[in-house]
């Protein structure tokens, strides 16, 4: 990544909320951030880069804290920030680490070590500073990039590379350490499976559920997944989404099941009975398909393939449920063993 100090065009973006605001100068980001209307972890982008990043590493130098009054609170302590390195194929396949400003040292002896034969006990020497993972190799290792073998450079946010037998690639956003992980500094450690959450509020995400809608914005909001509605990857929505229509279906649904009660209450048809049961059974799992394919912020798989695998699933997990319960022998477990 550029630095900013090389770019004339002061023109940056930043993310309040989940919205992208901008362009402005870098200094008025940094005074809304000074004047605590903006958080220092907020994602900006200077404009022509093609990755976000946090506000207290891209815009360091305008966030020097000022001196403190005697007997002033101390303040928080600075954010650290790391990138992910993960290995998606290949001998050290699922295996993530966090590189963070300290230089460390990746191999088969580096504490938590490869399993891949070809990558030496000590290989590359790796640290994330300005935003960028720089690296260098030790005498007689290497890494291969595009097909080049290289033993010193940078690496871009999501640039792939090889170490050994293995491809790695780098995350393409900092992540934020803190807790445990912060207190670590640039050592090397093991990711979770997830990143923290980060903006996540769920008065929210649900702010919207109940907000008026023009009778064309429904048929827009439903038309997705194809290559002509799906939005290009620049044009994703960030932040958290907000989905509204699953609530309409649910109080939709509900609606009709209790439409149809009070029809079998008044009639006492049996033939009601039949589509009692399918609309009360059908009332929450619709509904949280349709919450599911709402949070499916990408826009680019359709409902109609949404309904296609949730039906099929249903009837491969009958069946898969069925041929165990004969095979298990579990009845003596009563209702119990459906659970199971």
């Amino acid at each position: 990544m550029p630095d900013p100090a090389e770019n004339s065009v002061d023109h940056w973006y930043y993310l309040d909320g989940q919205e992208t605001r901008g362009p402005v100068p870098s200094a008025e980001i940094a005074k809304l951030i000074q004047a605590g209307s903006l958080s220092a972890s907020a994602q900006v982008a200077q404009a022509g880069w093609q990755t976000w990043s946090p506000a207290s590493t891209a815009l360091a130098h305008l966030l020097t804290p000022a001196p403190q009054a005697p007997g002033a609170v101390k303040a928080a302590e600075p954010l650290t920030y790391a990138i992910k390195l993960q290995c998606v194929s290949g001998p050290d396949s699922g295996k993530a680490y966090m590189i963070s400003l300290a230089e460390v040292s990746l191999g088969r002896v580096s504490g938590i070590g490869q399993n891949d034969p070809q990558v030496a006990e000590n290989h590359v020497v790796l640290s994330w500073q300005r935003n960028v993972l720089q690296f260098r190799t030790f005498p007689g290792t290497k890494l291969r990039m595009a097909g080049v073998d290289v033993m010193q450079g940078t690496l871009s946010n999501g640039q792939q590379f090889q170490l050994g037998a293995s491809t790695w690639q780098v995350g393409s956003a900092p992540v934020e350490l803190t807790g445990l992980l912060g207190t670590l500094g640039a050592r090397l450690a093991k990711l979770t499976s997830t990143d923290k959450l980060e903006g996540f509020s769920l008065t929210a995400v649900f702010s919207e559920v109940f907000k008026g809608r023009k009778p064309g914005e429904l048929e827009d909001y439903l038309i997705v997944g194809t290559p002509k509605t799906t939005p290009h990857l620049d044009d994703v929505q960030t932040g958290w989404p907000k989905p509204w229509f699953f609530m309409r279906v649910l109080i939709f649904m509900a609606v009709v099941y209790f439409i149809s009660y009070q029809m079998f209450d008044l009639s006492n048809n049996p033939r009601i009975v039949p589509g009692l049961i399918v609309m009360g059974s059908l009332v929450i799992p619709l509904a949280t398909v349709f919450l599911f394919w709402e949070l499916n912020t990408p826009r680019n798989i359709s409902f109609h393939m949404v309904l296609i695998l949730v039906c099929l699933g249903g009837v491969i997990s009958l069946a898969v449920s069925l041929i165990a319960f004969d095979v298990a022998h579990l009845e003596w477990l009563g209702a119990a063993s459906a659970g199971i």
